[in-house]
C-alpha cells in the first residue's frame, strides 16, 4: 500500500528535540556554562545562529585567573580595550566576534551572592596575618560585616590552625581564584564558629559577553572555531601607577591574553528513527537534521520509511539501506524571488533542501507534494531552469506523486501550469547582395564583351 502525504502526516511521530545550548545568554560557575563543556574541551555553539557567552572567569596565558565582572568594570571605566583574536577557522564566521559589557541576563539588577565576616575576632585574626605577610595597614582590611575578599592558607591549601601562626609557606589567596573558592568551602564551617555569613543582595553586576556567529555549512561534519581574547591596558585609574586585575598589577600599554578557547558547532542527528518520521520547522530550527542511514537501518531494517517536511508540504519515501550514508536534511520554505518576480500571478510553495553535498539516498524513492487540485504542478529548479517533474495528481489525497527520486534538491509547487517563454529564434543572416549591373571594363583585347563592341 503506497504512502501518501495525508496518511504519513497522520501517522508520523514527532521527533524529540535535542537541546542546542548557547542560543541565548547564560551564566555558569565555571569559565562558561559547565554544562556546555564537551569531553574534548570544546564549548558548544550553534550552527547558523549567534552564540553568546557570559564569561565568568577567564584563564590567562600568564597563569592568572581574572573574573569577567572585574574585566567588564575595567572596560566600562576605560582602563582596558578588549579584542578577539581568531586562531582557527576565521572563514567559518559571519564577521568578527565581539566583546561587550552589560548586566548579566541584560537586566538592570541581579541577585548577587557574597560572603561577609560574621565575627570581628575572626576578621581581625585574618587581617593580623595579612598585615604580617603583606606589610599593609590593618585598618585598611576587612572587618565584621565586610565582604571576604581574601583568605590566608597554608602551602597545602588548608586554613591556618591559628590566626597568629605565620610560618613558612603561608599565602593569601584572593577572590576570583580557584584557591580562594576552595578555601571558602573550608572557612564556611571553620572551627564550628561560623565566621562566614552568606548574603544575597539585589545589585548590578558587570558582565563580559562574547558573541559570534558560525555560518551554516549544511554539511554533515562539525566546525570548530578557536579564539583568544586580548586585553590592552589603555589607561590607569587616577593617582595609581598600575591597574590590578586578578591579583596582578599591570602598567599602561601592557597586554593580557586569554588561553585559547575552542567552540564546536554541528548539526544534530534525528533523535529517534521510525518507519514514519516528521521533520518539522522546530527540528530544523534546532538543527536536528542529520539522518544516519546505518542507525535508521538498525531501527527498521529494510522496510520502507517516510519523512514529512514542514506542515503538510511534502513527504519522501524509500526503502532503508544498510549502506546509506549520512545526509543533512535541512530544508527551507524561503521564497525564490527570481521565480516569484517572473510569475507574480502564481501562488507558489518553495521547498529547498540545503544539504551540502545534496542529500542522496541509496534507494530510489517517491516524493509526494501537497496539491489542492489537478492544476497544481511541481517543478525542479537548478538555479537557472524550471523543469516540470511530470507527477501524477491523486484526487483522493490531494497530492502530486513524483517517482524516481534519489537526490533531494529545490522544488517549486505552483497552483497552475507555468507559461515558460521560449526565446525567439534569431533571423538568418541576410545574403551578400549581388550586383547585376553590366560590366564596363574592357577585356584583354580592348573590346567590351557586354556590348559586343
Amino acid at each position: 500500500m503506497k504512502k501518501t502525504l495525508a496518511a504519513v502526516l497522520a501517522a508520523a511521530m514527532a521527533l524529540s528535540t535535542a537541546t542546542v545550548a548557547m542560543a541565548t545568554d547564560v551564566r555558569g560557575d565555571a569559565d562558561f556554562d559547565a554544562g556546555d563543556l564537551l569531553s574534548s574541551g570544546e564549548y558548544t555553539a550553534k550552527m547558523g545562529d549567534t552564540s553568546k557567552y557570559i564569561l565568568d572567569n577567564i584563564d590567562m596565558d600568564n597563569g592568572s585567573v581574572i573574573s569577567g565582572s572585574e574585566l567588564a568594570a575595567a572596560i566600562k571605566n576605560g582602563y582596558l580595550t578588549p579584542s578577539v583574536v581568531v586562531t582557527s577557522n576565521q572563514n567559518k564566521l559571519d564577521g568578527r566576534p565581539s566583546i561587550s559589557t552589560g548586566n548579566i541576563y541584560g537586566s538592570g539588577t541581579v541577585e548577587v551572592k557574597k560572603y561577609v565576616w560574621s565575627s570581628t575576632a575572626h576578621a581581625q585574626g585574618f587581617t593580623n596575618v595579612w598585615d604580617e605577610i603583606e606589610g599593609v595597614d590593618v585598618s585598611d582590611m576587612d572587618a565584621k560585616g565586610d565582604e571576604i575578599t581574601f583568605i590566608c592558607i597554608k602551602a597545602d591549601g588548608t586554613l591556618l590552625d591559628s590566626f597568629a601562626d605565620v610560618g613558612p609557606g603561608v599565602v593569601v589567596v584572593k577572590k576570583g581564584t580557584t584557591a580562594f573558592n576552595n578555601a571558602m568551602t573550608q572557612l564556611k564551617t571553620y572551627g564550628g564558629g561560623n565566621p562566614v555569613k552568606e548574603v544575597i543582595e539585589s545589585d548590578t553586576e558587570d558582565a563580559l559577553r562574547l558573541s559570534f556567529k558560525i555560518n551554516h555549512t549544511y554539511g554533515t561534519d562539525s566546525v570548530t572555531v578557536k579564539m583568544k581574547i586580548r586585553f590592552t591596558v589603555k589607561k590607569l585609574p587616577k593617582d595609581q601607577d598600575s591597574l590590578e586585575l586578578g591579583g596582578k598589577d599591570y602598567k599602561k600599554g601592557d597586554t593580557i591574553t586569554s588561553e585559547e578557547m575552542a567552540f564546536k558547532a554541528k548539526y544534530n542527528e534525528l533523535s529517534n528513527y521510525y518507519e514514519d518520521m516528521q521533520l518539522t520547522s522546530t527540528e530544523v530550527s534546532n538543527n536536528n537534521v542529520i539522518l544516519d542511514g546505518g542507525n535508521l537501518y538498525d531501527a527498521i531494517g529494510s522496510d520502507t520509511f517516510s519523512i514529512s517536511f514542514g506542515d503538510d508540504v511534502a513527504v519522501f519515501t524509500a526503502k532503508a539501506a544498510a549502506n546509506q550514508k549520512k545526509v543533512n536534511l535541512y530544508w527551507s520554505l524561503d521564497e525564490i524571488s527570481e521565480i516569484k518576480d517572473l510569475y507574480p500571478y502564481v501562488d507558489f510553495t518553495f521547498l529547498t533542501f540545503k544539504g551540502n553535498p545534496a542529500p542522496v539516498f541509496q534507494n530510489t524513492g517517491t516524493m509526494y507534494f501537497a496539491a489542492d487540485d489537478k492544476d497544481y504542478q511541481v517543478y525542479s529548479w537548478d538555479g537557472e531552469t524550471l523543469d516540470p517533474m511530470n507527477g501524477e495528481f491523486d484526487p483522493t489525497y490531494k497530492v502530486i506523486e513524483v517517482k524516481g527520486i534519489k537526490k533531494l534538491g529545490t522544488y517549486v509547487i505552483a497552483d497552475q501550469i507555468l507559461e515558460v517563454e521560449e526565446e525567439p529564434e534569431e533571423p538568418d543572416e541576410p545574403a551578400e547582395p549581388v550586383d547585376s549591373a553590366p560590366t564596363t571594363e574592357p577585356d584583354d583585347e580592348g573590346g567590351n564583351p557586354n556590348t559586343g563592341a
